[in-house]
C-alpha cells in the first residue's frame, strides 16, 4: 500500500481533534480556513472551518453513511464554531454528471429546516463574552451551551434537549424586564434572581439537534 493509500486507510480511525490539516501561512492572507477545525476558545480573528460531509471533499465511493456527518453532528458543530467566531464551509461531493447524492441532499435539506427555525442565533451575530458553558456561565441541568450575541440580544444554544423542564442559566444577569424566547417555540416563563435567569421549557419539545433561546434586553455576564 502506497503512502497515500495508507493515509486514507488510517484517516477514519484518527480522533476528531487530530483530523486537522492546518498549514503554516505567510502574510498574504486575512482570513484563516483550517480544515475540519473546532476550537475550545473564542478566536480573536475571523476564521472558517472547511470540511466535507464525510472525511473527503469529493464524492468518495468508499465512504458510507457511517463516515458521513449526521444532522445532529452538523448542527451542533455549526453552533459551536459560530460561538468561537467561525464560519462553516461545507463541501458537497456531486456525482460526475452533476447530481448530489441523496444522503448528502437530505442532510442539507434537514440542516436548512433546522436553520429556518434557529438561524437567527447564528447569522449576523458575534461571539458573546463566553463561547461555551463554563463554571461562570452554565445550565444547572448540565446541558452544554453555546453563546452568541447581537447589539440587542444574547442567544443561548442548548446542544441537546434540556434534561429538566425548569433550567437556570447560571452566570447571566437578568431583570424584571427580561424576556426569553425559544426560537420556533414562543416566549418562555422566566425569572431572574441573584446570578441566574431561570426558564421553564414546554412540556414537549420538537425533535431538533439543538435549541436556541433569545434573551432580551441583553443580559450581562456575572463576574
Amino acid at each position: 500500500m502506497g503512502g497515500l493509500g495508507l493515509a486514507n486507510a488510517l484517516w477514519r480511525y484518527l480522533p476528531g481533534r487530530l483530523r486537522v490539516l492546518d498549514f503554516p501561512t505567510g502574510f498574504h492572507y486575512d482570513f484563516r480556513t483550517p480544515e475540519y477545525a473546532q476550537y475550545d476558545q473564542i478566536k480573536p480573528y475571523k476564521w472558517e472551518s472547511t470540511r466535507g460531509v464525510g472525511h473527503s471533499f469529493g464524492n468518495n465511493r468508499q465512504e458510507g453513511p457511517d463516515q458521513m456527518l449526521s444532522l445532529t453532528e452538523l448542527a451542533r458543530s455549526f453552533a459551536d464554531l459560530v460561538s468561537k467566531n467561525g464560519n462553516l464551509l461545507l463541501g458537497i461531493g456531486p456525482y460526475p454528471d452533476g447530481p448530489i447524492p441523496e444522503p448528502q441532499a437530505k442532510l442539507l435539506g434537514d440542516f436548512g429546516a433546522w436553520l429556518d427555525v434557529t438561524g437567527e442565533a447564528y447569522f449576523d451575530t458575534r461571539p458573546f463574552k463566553r463561547g461555551e458553558s463554563t463554571a461562570e456561565a452554565t445550565a444547572t441541568d448540565g446541558t452544554p451551551l453555546r453563546f452568541t450575541q447581537t447589539d440587542d440580544a444574547v442567544y443561548v444554544t442548548f446542544l441537546q434537549a434540556p434534561g429538566e423542564r425548569r433550567v437556570a442559566l447560571r452566570g447571566l444577569l437578568g431583570t424584571s424586564e427580561t424576556t426569553v424566547e425559544l426560537l420556533g417555540g414562543g416566549t418562555l416563563e422566566n425569572e431572574s434572581s441573584d446570578d441566574r435567569i431561570s426558564v421553564t421549557f414546554p412540556d414537549a419539545l420538537d425533535v431538533w439537534p439543538a435549541y436556541a433561546l433569545r434573551i432580551t434586553p441583553k443580559p450581562q455576564l456575572a463576574t
